[in-house]
């Protein structure tokens, strides 16, 4: 078994951050998707501490990112979708103050996300993950996996709901292929 860690600023990858009218989305692009690009990009790619925000009222506000996973030769076992960061809603009248988070995966099979994790974890960084160990070819097509985290809540009265993310990522598990039969398994040359 092999391991490798696909991150949204990776080849082919990408990011974007929506506000969807349901949780969870309803289709895999979030609405009103914006592309997250430079510096924030970099951020959500990177296990730093750090984080973005993205806010909106009257949405579950979330991002969305695209994994490619179509580098990776052998077969595949198992992904695991992590997020470090947490999600905020307040609402004016009547006033609330309450933090929460959904993970998902989207399935290509049943065109909808399945809920990996939730977080209710309070306004501090908070890593949740879930894994796909069964039926992977559900969850990816062209070589891209997509996975979206949004706010648990949707409040409209006044407030905001914002997700905050130090990072996002895609863990996949593999069986790497065979060396040819009676011959070394080739051989990588640094230079």
């Amino acid at each position: 078994m092999a391991t490798t860690t696909v991150w949204p600023n990776g080849s082919g990858s990408a990011a974007w951050h929506g506000v969807p009218a349901a949780l969870p989305s309803a289709t895999r692009v979030l609405t009103a998707e914006a592309a997250i690009t430079g510096a924030d990009l970099a951020e959500i790619s990177d296990d730093d501490g750090n984080s973005i925000s993205y806010g909106s009222a009257g949405a579950y506000t979330g991002l969305h990112a695209q994994f490619d996973i179509s580098g990776i030769s052998g077969t595949i076992t198992r992904f695991d979708a992590y997020a470090d960061g947490y999600g905020h809603y307040f609402e004016i009248d009547p006033p609330l103050n309450a933090y929460g988070r959904k993970l998902y995966i989207w399935n290509y099979n049943t065109s909808a996300y399945e809920l990996l994790a939730t977080d209710a974890s309070g306004s501090s960084l908070n890593v949740i993950t879930g894994a796909i160990t069964a039926n992977l070819a559900n969850y990816s097509s062209g070589g891209k996996v997509d996975v979206a985290c949004q706010c648990e809540e949707n409040y409209a009265g006044g407030g905001t709901n914002t997700i905050y993310t130090d990072y996002m990522k895609l863990l996949v598990t593999y069986t790497p292929p065979e060396p040819p039969a009676g011959g070394r398994a080739p051989q990588v040359i640094w230079t």
